[in-house]
């Protein structure tokens, strides 16, 4: 609460929200001497909470301060003073990278040639929501799953290999269920856990060939 209409300098009056949303001003006391009009400026402060969009309106009160001449001064703010309302958004996010490796044993591995695919829910069935490919050193990587606060709570993913078709190669078969829990920090950030076998999703094919 800012006297006049500039917001620079110290502020006249703070408060700070109740758990409700509400909050007041303490009291402003007049006497003789300000009698006349007053006008008064309301604007939320910027604390730098994480996550937290502040409010840039202002509101502008003005006062009106009259003698009664009964020993009292008739007050009278204008019609917005008990709706200074101001209006926040939250926002949160985190993610997580799934990884692995692909090991070939019978020959050496070019980048490219498998294909992993990565499936919301405990079954690899449907359409996968990402695919991922190896590097020459074996390593591949899904693009980074990115959460927001709707995402709160537990996620399943399951991982396999593709099957192909590469002369001589014997695809694995095995899967992985990958469990991501999703918390909200508070601070605008999300706290993804996944469990331990996140980035070990690992695949190890063969190759032979006769002749």
């Amino acid at each position: 609460l800012f006297e006049g209409t500039d917001t620079t300098g110290t502020a006249f009056r703070t408060a700070t929200n109740d758990t409700d949303g509400t909050y007041l001003f303490t009291a402003i006391e007049y006497d003789l001497d300000d009698v006349g009009t007053k006008t008064y400026t309301v604007r939320e402060r910027n604390n730098g909470l994480g996550g937290v969009a502040y409010a840039t309106n202002t509101y502008t009160v003005t006062v009106t301060i009259a003698d009664a001449g009964n020993g009292t001064l008739t007050v009278t703010p204008s019609s917005n003073y008990n709706t200074l309302n101001f209006t926040n958004t939250y926002t949160a996010t985190g993610d997580v990278t799934l990884s692995g490796t692909k090991t070939l044993t019978g020959r050496s591995l070019a980048a490219g040639e498998f294909t992993f695919e990565l499936y919301a829910g405990s079954s690899a069935t449907g359409t996968p929501i990402d695919t991922a490919t190896n590097l020459a050193n074996g390593t591949y990587a899904f693009d980074k799953i990115i959460y927001d606060l709707d995402d709160v709570g537990p996620k399943t993913y399951t991982v396999v290999e593709k099957a192909g078709s590469l002369g001589g190669v014997t695809y694995a078969t095995n899967s992985y269920t990958v469990t991501v829990t999703i918390t909200d920090a508070g601070n605008g950030t999300l706290t993804v856990t996944p469990s331990s076998n996140y980035n070990a999703l690992n695949f190890t094919n063969t190759y032979a060939a006769t002749g």
